[in-house]
């Protein structure tokens, strides 16, 4: 299989690979049909739908499988396992296509595709898989969101009418029963900080076993609550504000010869929403100088922080830096609730600057002052940072 150069496979006993191959066919043909039954707003998007047939299967509660296996999330085993699974679900979801393809035939634009010159196929759709963040569907499922490591074993969760839900992992509840630690004042201590790494009470292998929250910038749970400031912005005018923040993301080139600019990873640029050509202001966490310049996209998946032109004599390759936009916005913008995106980043993988955290922070004028929220994006969980 994929991803697993070592002779002893961790999952061998824990995982039904029968099974899974069983649900991944059976989950194929169901996402087919899905095309046939729907019906879409504009005769154009029917169109493009059905040529095309494209589904995205995907994976949910992937860090509940880690701790079911003992694996830990940022090892070598468990991004082995990552491999393994994601590439036996892609193996089998292309061999269910085919499949469907010889019973209904291949998707309408398929002699138009790369397949026929890489020698693929025919396949009933141009494409099978997907990452998703599942962050609603996990909820409802009461497991682990997409691929993503969970961001806390035990935290509060903001229901309606100022409602709050202390909420544990269930398999971080079961190792505590199974130690005999689960008491009511260590469950306080996981809510106040999120982690349980510097929880000297807990055994070193099970603090091991439950690190999922990846290294990094990552910041620190504090309460989980909305925070009111009692003023409120005044007059019929504008006002600036944060649009989008980079917060710790590394410099991984400088261009001294190119025209001036920072180059930025495009799947970063999108995740934050900031625009090409976009002005934007750049802090150096470890020399404090301040400069601005503009946006320029860079490769997807690169990781990619390029300071170019004059940017390049301010920032050394490794330097952590913030970058940020601001955006003038009508006062009554303000009042209705304004938001912006906050991305920090873990440089512990083997790409720089991966996300390990998407926040939204919020704002919003109430008859008492201002609310303030900030909130995961991929769980939906708010607290005050």
């Amino acid at each position: 299989m994929p991803g697993h150069e070592h002779e002893e496979d961790p999952a061998a006993a824990g995982i039904d690979w029968d099974g899974l191959k069983q649900v991944v066919h059976l989950a194929v043909r169901f996402l087919d049909n899905v095309i046939d039954a729907s019906r879409f707003p504009l005769d154009r998007i029917d169109e493009t739908v059905r040529r095309n047939r494209k589904i995205g299967l995907g994976v949910m509660g992937f860090a509940d499988l880690l701790f079911q296996l003992g694996i830990p999330y940022d090892s070598e085993a468990g991004i082995a396992l990552a491999e393994r699974v994601m590439g036996f679900i892609n193996a089998e979801g292309h061999a269910a296509s085919a499949r469907l393809a010889e019973e209904r035939g291949p998707f309408p634009a398929y002699a138009e595709s790369v397949f026929p010159q890489r020698g693929e196929g025919p396949y009933r759709n141009a494409t099978v898989t997907t990452i998703a963040p599942t962050g609603t569907l996990s909820i409802i499922g009461g497991c682990s969101s997409g691929v993503e490591p969970l961001f806390a074993l035990c935290f509060t969760r903001n229901i309606l009418d100022g409602e709050r839900l202390v909420e544990v992992n269930p398999y971080f509840e079961a190792a505590l029963k199974e130690a005999g630690l689960g008491t009511p004042e260590l469950m306080e201590q996981v809510v106040e900080k999120g982690s349980i790494q510097s929880l000297d009470a807990l055994p070193a292998a099970m603090r091991c076993r439950m690190t999922h929250r990846p290294k990094g910038n990552a910041m620190e749970r504090k309460e989980v609550t909305r925070m009111l400031v009692g003023v409120r912005p005044q007059g019929q005018g504008t006002i600036r504000v944060v649009g989008a923040k980079l917060h710790g993301i590394v410099v991984t080139e400088s261009k001294l010869n190119y025209h001036g600019s920072i180059t930025i990873d495009t799947d970063i640029l999108e995740a934050a929403r900031l625009l090409p050509l976009e002005y934007v202001y750049i802090w150096n966490k470890h020399s404090g100088s301040r400069i601005e310049t503009y946006v320029l996209p860079g490769p997807r998946g690169s990781g990619v922080v390029c300071l170019n032109g004059a940017a390049a004599r301010t920032c050394q390759v490794g330097d952590e830096i913030i970058v940020a936009s601001s955006r003038e916005i009508p006062v009554s913008d303000y009042h209705d609730g304004f938001s912006c995106r906050v991305l920090t980043f873990d440089q512990n993988g083997g790409l720089p600057n991966r996300v390990a955290e998407k926040l939204e922070y919020r704002v919003a004028a109430k008859d008492d002052g201002t609310e303030f929220v900030i909130m995961d994006m991929a769980t939906g969980q708010e607290w005050v940072g």
